[in-house]
């Protein structure tokens, strides 16, 4: 029998009982020193054992059944295996009878056997392909045969990919299984789950990056381009962190520095922290640090997305380089500071304010009292430094002096968040960025790349919304207004463009109470887009500062504070701008002093475009849509806009153009149109020439894009009826064009014509009723009957206004 073959089969426990240990919740009094409590812990799932004792000789040394057996006796190893061998009580070589294979071999030869049956399976390489993990040598596939049968009996591991999980000796002590299907549970591991992903690291290793998953791992092994000190390890979800990775990392002695690459998601970035903090204290010698991985992004999908070994190495640096250098710079709190601090939550730096929740902890007696403090305000630090005095037992002078000189340090940490740029893009993906804004036909691309994204039709009003929405950083930021029925998918639209905007540069809001805006600190809402889901979310004194945003720019509220001797003086408090904004409503009428500071955005409701949009919800259902290639697109274009630089645009045609005079509002929209092809000019800065004062020149192919986009709003600032209503209007004069101008129809008919329900209808039958569009004859007791008034050729007035408009851009 090899030496491997004993190891597995003498369990760890027998071995421990052999010698009259007694295991107390996977510990024993160490046998090889005076013990009082505990101090050897076991490891029943690698068979071994680890003294955490310093009194111990055997102190930082895992042993396994044949080391416990040689120091135990004292014995040379030759000596302990052969005494292994008589405690499993094997026959001599003379009269041997066969030996059933140990779970290690049975492993070993089921996962060969997968590995071997993979390049047969389409579906396995197809999904190894789309996670770009096709050169991964350590993988196998559990498929379905033909005849709907897996090549192998484990039931979890029906339809994965499946990677090794081995012990300390390199052996395949378990499987992990990772879902090709797509169902909800990714998942499987055996239900012995052990071993680790690859393997464990070289004792050699000088930095450790710990990864949330087997399939990050994976590709940063493949992709990452790590140097030869450099190991992967990977975790098995937020909270796998087993006790035999702590084995393993206990190990490394060489170790300097432990990087946590987990996803960049709430619950990744909460696990990551959780991680660092136990492991600070187990290893306070090391550099621990967590890589600031993009929201909503993992390794994986960094990769897919980008391709890039540039973007690891970044990511990477910015982790191993500042903490290597503050660990050679930074001062021991024990012999700096007497108090060690932990902040709890998030440091809030609100200029004149500097609030955290502060864990103070004195670092001899380890006495710890946590407080709400406001670190700029010194009469109430006083207050609280006497508690923490009592709490502490530490001089309150000491204390507050402390807290002032820790306020300082924070100050600098925020300031420096605050100017380092939120999100950074690597060469590759600038590269392909800055070559998809140099096409020639940029818009029509991009107006691609959102119907990609999920929004079907609307074709100008898409590109319309999205110019708007990359308005953010403009002087004279614009402004929509989506309106439609209920139901008709305008939040949909809205929801889809501002996915399109980068994350840190968008704000969404369902509901706003009267004084929000009021209260946001200065800087907040500064070139921001904002997105209301409801106009009807919003208050009255809500919509008057949203107006004045949208108008002045900025937010001057007078108010009142009470000062530290108790009187009580006005102050001034500004919230600046500009911003964009966008927003969604049913009752476009209601909100006039908003329409006129907006563009109108009707949602086609057409029955064409209700199909189209049912098309999509059925090849959505039925798995046909790529979710993974909608946040592909979203993500490049996110970063299109970030490589858009602030710039002011001339439009040296700006007098060549007037817009029809019966307009609602000209004034405020002859403004709104010179903004909308000043923002079409600053899409195509990479396109466009600059003057001597360095402002991009418009060409007059930007005034012509400028008038298609924007006609359809420009015809409902002529029209009288706003969007849907003119949409309802129009739907019953198809409906009844060839029928007698002298006849009349119910509400049945009307019913049947537009399919809106009975409110929705009865809403619109008596707006065009009072604007005398309908004629209504009849009782309420008896029903009601209609009749068309006035016939109007709302195509013909929009063709006129087009034919104007166009002619004058062709006399330039």
């Amino acid at each position: 029998m090899e030496i491997t073959q004993i190891k597995q089969s003498l369990s760890i426990i027998q071995l421990l009982e052999h010698y009259g240990l007694k295991v107390i919740k996977k510990h024993i009094h160490c046998p090889f020193h005076e013990d009082k409590t505990p101090s050897m812990q076991v490891y029943p799932d690698s068979n071994t054992v680890y003294c955490f004792s310093g009194n111990c000789d055997k102190s930082g040394k895992s042993m396994d059944v044949i080391d416990f057996i040689m120091h135990k006796e004292s014995l040379s190893k030759h000596q302990a295996i052969l005494k292994a061998k008589s405690l499993l009580h094997i026959p001599t070589a003379e009269n041997k009878p066969s030996i059933t294979k140990s779970p290690v071999l049975i492993l070993a030869k089921v996962f060969s056997t997968l590995k071997e049956q993979l390049p047969r399976s389409r579906k396995a390489t197809n999904y190894l392909k789309s996670r770009g993990l096709l050169g991964v040598k350590e993988v196998g596939s559990n498929h379905r045969s033909g005849s709907g049968t897996t090549a192998y009996s484990y039931k979890d591991l029906r339809d994965c990919i499946v990677f090794p999980l081995k012990d300390c000796h390199g052996q395949t002590v378990s499987l992990y299984g990772r879902s090709m299907t797509g169902v909800k549970s990714v998942h499987y591991y055996l239900k012995n789950r052990k071993g680790l992903y690859p393997v464990y690291p070289d004792t050699t290793t000088q930095h450790l990056i710990l990864t949330e998953s087997i399939i990050d791992a994976a590709t940063l092994l493949l992709h990452g381009n790590l140097p030869k000190t450099t190991n992967v390890l990977a975790c098995y979800g937020t909270n796998g962190c087993t006790p035999e990775h702590a084995e393993a990392i206990h190990k490394l002695k060489n170790l300097e520095t432990i990087i946590l690459f987990f996803d960049g998601d709430t619950a990744g970035s909460k696990a990551a922290t959780k991680l660092q903090t136990q492991l600070q204290q187990e290893y306070p010698k090391i550099s621990i640090g967590i890589v600031n991985t993009p929201e909503e992004e993992d390794i994986n999908s960094l990769w897919v997305n980008n391709e890039s070994t540039e973007l690891f190495t970044t990511l990477l640096q910015e982790v191993v380089a500042p903490q290597a250098k503050n660990k050679k710079e930074a001062i021991s709190p024990e012999k700096a500071k007497p108090l060690d601090f932990t902040i709890k939550g998030q440091v809030r730096n609100l200029g004149d304010s500097l609030k955290v929740t502060l864990q103070s902890k004195n670092p001899k007696n380890h006495s710890v009292v946590i407080q709400k403090l406001d670190l700029y305000d010194y009469s109430s630090l006083e207050k609280h430094a006497k508690q923490a005095s009592k709490a502490l037992d530490i001089p309150e002078d000491t204390i507050l002096n402390t807290w002032q000189s820790y306020a300082l340090e924070l100050e600098q940490q925020t300031t420096k968040k605050l100017q380092e740029p939120e999100y950074k893009i690597d060469a590759a993906t600038q590269s392909k960025c800055i070559e998809f804004l140099k096409h020639p036909e940029l818009l029509k691309r991009i107006n691609i790349a959102i119907g990609k994204t999920g929004v079907v039709g609307e074709i100008d009003n898409r590109l319309l919304l999205f110019l708007i929405a990359i308005s953010y950083p403009s002087k004279q930021p614009l402004h929509g207004l989506i309106q439609g029925s209920s139901g008709s998918g305008k939040t949909k639209l809205l929801q889809s463009i501002y996915k399109l905007i980068p994350a840190e540069d968008y704000k969404s809001f369902t509901r706003v109470t009267e004084s929000s805006f009021y209260n946001f600190s200065q800087d907040t809402l500064q070139h921001k887009l904002l997105c209301f889901e409801d106009m009807d979310g919003l208050k009255e004194e809500a919509m008057l500062a949203l107006r004045e945003l949208q108008s002045n720019g900025k937010l001057v509220s007078a108010t009142s504070q009470k000062m530290e001797s108790g009187k009580i003086q006005s102050m001034e408090r500004i919230v600046n701008g500009p911003i964009a904004s966008l927003s969604c409503t049913t009752k476009a009428d209601t909100y006039e002093d908003n329409i006129s500071r907006c563009f109108v955005i009707a949602v086609d409701e057409s029955v064409v475009q209700t199909n189209k949009i049912i098309g999509y919800q059925n090849k959505l259902a039925s798995g046909q849509i790529d979710l993974q290639q909608i946040q592909k697109t979203q993500r490049f274009v996110q970063n299109c806009i970030r490589m858009l630089q602030p710039c002011e645009v001339v439009n040296p045609y700006a007098d060549k153009i007037q817009l029809p005079q019966n307009i609602h509002k000209l004034r405020r929209l002859h403004g709104m149109y010179q903004n909308l092809v000043a923002q079409i000019t600053y899409l195509h800065q990479y396109q466009r020439k600059k003057n001597h004062n360095g402002r991009l020149i418009a060409q007059k192919e930007d005034l012509q894009n400028a008038c298609t986009i924007l006609m359809e709003s420009i015809v409902l600032k002529v029209d009288e009826l706003h969007g849907s209503l003119r949409q309802f209007y129009e739907c019953l004069k198809t409906h009844f064009k060839d029928k007698s101008t002298d006849s009349t129809f119910t509400r049945f008919d009307v019913k049947q014509a537009t399919g809106l329900g009975k409110t929705q209808m009865h809403h619109y039958l008596n707006q065009l009723i009072e604007l005398e569009y309908l004629q209504q004859f009849g009782y309420a007791n008896r029903g009601y009957t209609y009749k068309i008034s006035y016939w109007d050729d709302h195509k013909a007035v929009k063709a006129k206004i087009q034919a104007a408009l166009y002619t004058q851009i062709d006399q330039i």
